[in-house]
């Protein structure tokens, strides 16, 4: 068989070659055949006329891989003993706040609910030191505090901070993700003395953000978080230029347009270090939405749409950190990719997407359990602080996740792009078959339109990728 996709943009008719990864210009009559005959589910292909057309122009490949593998699934251990990269530490269940979308809302099934509950200090030290003796060596270790709001366990980051100090002399990265209204003189100096990055949770405007980042008695935060950013900036303007990020999160109505033009001000936002921005989850969630209409829906994506393609067709004259992260990443992964053929694709093709559960984020709740990251509910736990990594769980997981993935991944489109991963499978407390299949759908629809939007965008400006040949962004 061979897998290709169709799609166009306003001036033009393309297909993808997914065993070749890559991109190929087809005539409008040819991209209208192959739309009749994916629909209609015909498969007898080889005798049509524009398969010799494919042939000659090299865009053909026919393979039948019979496997769907993890890559380096026999070096586990060791890769888990050997090149962790960040540790994450749940340090409390306690929030000031009661943001409307959070996960720990009681509006998500089979994640935790807030909670006075803290990690105590010994439970820290240990999950501290297994991370540090299995760190990736050639790389700076990451180690980052959350919640809850990890602020309102304050003295337990600065008691693991002087542990760190003390058992760690190389480079090393400390960042905490706070909702940015418990912070004090007191807590911006230790942060500063100790280089420790913050990202603040702003949604953008006080219109916008108050929405759903309220506290308890439903005030909006929006106020308390400005005013502490200023203090930050006036007891160390460095500091506030290189270690503070901001995470904002969109959340139904989206207006993209009143956010993007409150992250334009010069005065707060002009060189904040790092952004990064999602959408909120809906995922099995009771979530109360603001009224939202399909007229607003459809203007905001029109308008979301139109600001990503004027954004980077303005570069390199224009930059914008937090344009960069949300317009730029997925399309310059597009231009960046790998192409060529897999040359074992008749064997087996890789798995994509997913991770080594807890190599990337080793997530450690307040009572010591391991999981794979924060993302993940914590149904399946992979390990604890008293026995390290349970490795026959970790298998086990990667194993079912493969058995229930073969058959609609070795004949999907997007296996090659696919960024579906334990967090779109995992549901109540198993690996979820059906819950996959509606991810992965999302997940087809988003390359999709990131295909339309990357030629609509190249068919304007064919060198605009050209400045990202060699950098990541993150």
């Amino acid at each position: 068989m061979f897998l290709i996709k169709p799609f166009q943009t306003k001036k033009g008719y393309y297909i993808y070659s997914v065993y070749l990864n890559q991109f190929f210009k087809i005539t409008k009559k040819i991209y209208s055949q192959i739309k009749y005959l994916q629909e209609n589910k015909i498969g007898d292909t080889k005798k049509l006329p524009f398969i010799k057309e494919f042939e000659k122009m090299g865009i053909l490949v026919y393979a039948n891989p019979k496997k769907l593998i993890f890559e380096n699934s026999e070096n586990i251990e060791k890769i888990l003993n050997t090149s962790l990269e960040q540790l994450t530490l749940n340090i409390t269940e306690e929030c000031n706040l009661r943001c409307r979308y959070c996960i720990y809302s009681g509006k998500f099934p089979y994640f935790r609910t807030h909670s006075t509950k803290k990690m105590n200090l010994d439970i820290a030290k240990k999950a501290i030191l297994y991370f540090l003796e299995r760190t990736d060596k050639d790389k700076p270790p990451v180690i980052g505090y959350y919640g809850g709001e990890p602020l309102l366990n304050f003295n337990l980051i600065k008691e693991t901070v002087f542990f760190i100090r003390e058992h760690y002399k190389g480079i090393l990265n400390l960042h905490i993700t706070t909702n940015g209204t418990c912070l004090t003189k007191e807590i911006i100096k230790f942060l500063v003395d100790n280089n420790i990055h913050i990202a603040i949770s702003l949604d953008g405007p006080r219109s916008i953000h108050d929405r759903y980042r309220i506290f308890r008695n439903g005030r909006g935060s929006f106020d308390s978080i400005i005013k502490n950013l200023k203090m930050i900036r006036e007891i160390d303007e460095t500091y506030y230029k290189t270690k503070i990020s901001f995470q904002p999160v969109f959340a139904p109505p989206y207006k993209y347009k009143e956010v993007f033009e409150f992250f334009e001000n010069k005065e707060l936002f002009e060189n904040a270090h790092f952004f990064r921005a999602g959408h909120v989850s809906l995922r099995d969630s009771k979530i109360e939405l603001e009224p939202y209409n399909n007229k607003e829906k459809t203007n905001d994506i029109r308008y979301f749409v139109s600001k990503a393609i004027e954004y980077i067709l303005s570069k390199p004259n224009n930059y914008n950190k937090l344009y960069e992260q949300i317009f730029m990443k997925d399309l310059v992964n597009l231009y960046t990719r790998y192409q060529g053929a897999v040359i074992h694709v008749n064997e087996f093709m890789h798995v994509p997407g997913i991770c080594f559960p807890g190599k990337r984020r080793l997530f450690v709740d307040c009572n010591g359990y391991f999981h794979i990251c924060e993302k993940v509910e914590p149904t399946i736990p992979i390990g604890n602080v008293e026995k390290g990594f349970d490795f026959e769980q970790i298998k086990g997981i990667i194993n079912e996740y493969l058995k229930l993935s073969e058959e609609e991944c070795l004949n999907c489109w997007a296996i090659r792009l696919c960024r579906i991963c334990f967090y779109s499978v995992i549901r109540g407390g198993k690996l979820d078959a059906e819950y996959k299949k509606f991810n992965c759908e999302i997940e087809r629809r988003r390359l999709l339109n990131n295909f339309i939007l990357y030629f609509t965008i190249l068919e304007k400006k064919p060198e605009v990728f050209s400045e990202y040949e060699n950098v990541e962004i993150l």
